[in-house]
């Protein structure tokens, strides 16, 4: 359990300092998909079953996998 609350204020900080890196509003919805673009990272959508998604790295290309469903 301690791993998992690592984990996620690991991954909240992150989004916090790319959040600044990209003076991106705070007072409103951002558009992920343009941030995905943005970044370089790919966007795919599969049927997963129960899972909703995942990040993948393989070496420099990173990519994002949802749920379709």
């Amino acid at each position: 359990m301690a791993d998992r609350r690592q984990t996620l204020a690991d991954a909240s900080m992150a989004a916090a300092r790319t959040h600044a890196r990209l003076k991106l509003p705070s007072d409103r919805p951002i558009d992920i998909f343009s941030i995905v673009q943005q970044l370089g990272i790919w966007l795919k959508t599969e049927p997963l079953g129960n899972l909703y998604g995942f990040y993948l790295r393989h070496g420099q290309a990173t990519g994002i996998v949802l749920n379709s469903r």
